[in-house]
């Protein structure tokens, strides 16, 4: 019977095309028309005379994406990979590229919004079934946002990283290793003075690598270009978030915040006499001990008896331009100053027990040479990039 079938089939190919056309070719013609529906029938009947007519399966499969049937898309391709081997393998992954290349590149320029633009990514890694196809995919979306310079923003980067993280086609720690090489080759290609590129690739590296080699490698390009300051500006926000993480937690469990202060003459304290009583009853209370409200402490080392290792892990001392933070705690309030890539301090921030009031940083454009500075667990003044 099926004999019968694939004889008709034939017959039927040879009266429609005649005998020298070859209806393969046509229903090429017809892909590229987008008749896709047309070419499905005709790459069916040739699958049907013959199960291994590789070129058929490839048709088909780019008719299948073309009407948005993506998973009809992935079998039809999986099936051509096993009937031709590598070759058919290499055909399928160049069509992928060139196809997703040119159709990301389009949804790029019309800016269209984030939705969208996370849709063709999910659309893509839903159409491929081979990992290693998704991989270079992911490889070429990547790329081409890098090309982008700063036309692409840290949100499509964030896109792209979720759509092939949720694909769980290929692993995280491959999307992230992609972001990361283009993160670094964002920094490689800003020119001197570059200060947005340099940000967005401060930010990608951030995105998608925690790991302190990749940011002391991304610190070293930027850094022969002059632009090495966004990034350190960003680490030392972060190490000034450790230590408001050890201020905060002791003073929730004590009442108070440590007494700390390097100068002469420092403010009066202020530790309420609760708190020293509660501190005394609760353990054998010392002028000297380092976490004592009744006394200043002048070195990090006594100040990290108080938070280490029940708060944090360790007590950054200096800010990453190599400046020793400004550092005092009356027990009642507490501020933490980077004195900023000048190393010069903008204002006696606390003179007499009151808090220097900041009128701005003087402009919408972030000036690393001001400072940085935290109060009683909030930033007054920081780059407005790395909130």
């Amino acid at each position: 019977m099926r004999q019968s079938v694939v004889i008709l089939v034939v017959i039927g190919l040879l009266v429609t095309f005649g005998c020298g056309d070859d209806p393969l070719d046509y229903a090429q013609d017809l892909l590229e028309s987008q008749k896709y529906e047309k070419v499905v029938e005709i790459t069916d009947a040739a699958i049907l005379a013959d199960a291994k007519n590789v070129k058929a399966y490839l048709l088909k499969g780019r008719a299948k994406l073309g009407l948005d049937e993506l998973e009809n898309a992935a079998e039809v391709f999986t099936t051509a990979i096993e009937v031709g081997g590598q070759s058919a393998a290499k055909k399928v992954e160049e069509f992928y590229l060139s196809d997703f290349r040119a159709g990301f590149e389009n949804v790029l320029a019309q800016d269209v919004g984030y939705r969208e633009f996370k849709r063709y990514i999910d659309r893509y890694s839903t159409a491929v079934s081979e990992p290693e196809i998704v991989g270079k995919i992911c490889e070429a979306t990547f790329r081409i946002l890098a090309d982008r310079g700063v036309d692409s923003e840290k949100e499509d980067y964030e896109g792209a990283r979720s759509a092939f993280i949720e694909s769980r086609k290929v692993p995280s720690e491959v999307v992230d290793s992609q972001g990361t090489s283009a993160a670094l080759q964002l920094a490689k290609e800003a020119k001197p003075g570059d200060e947005a590129m340099s940000r967005l690739a401060t930010a990608v590296l951030e995105l998608f690598s925690g790991n302190q080699q990749d940011m002391a490698t991304l610190s070293a390009i930027l850094e022969e270009k002059g632009l090495s300051d966004p990034i350190i500006a960003r680490q030392t926000v972060e190490s000034i978030r450790i230590l408001r993480r050890g201020f905060e937690a002791f003073a929730v469990d004590w009442g108070f915040y440590p007494v700390f202060s390097k100068r002469e003459n420092p403010p009066p304290m202020a530790a309420p006499a609760t708190a020293a009583q509660a501190y005394r009853e609760h353990r054998s209370l010392k002028p000297s001990d380092p976490c004592s409200p009744l006394e200043y402490h002048r070195e990090f080392e006594s100040l990290a008896q108080c938070f280490i290792p029940a708060y944090i892990k360790t007590i950054p001392t200096n800010d990453n331009w190599g400046t020793e933070f400004f550092i005092e705690s009356t027990g009642y309030s507490y501020i933490i100053v980077s004195l900023g890539s000048d190393k010069t301090a903008d204002a006696d921030w606390f003179h007499d027990g009151q808090m220097h009031q900041i009128k701005g940083n003087g402009g919408e454009k972030w000036n690393f040479e001001a400072d940085i500075v935290l109060a009683n667990g909030r930033f007054l003044q920081m780059p407005t990039e790395v909130e």
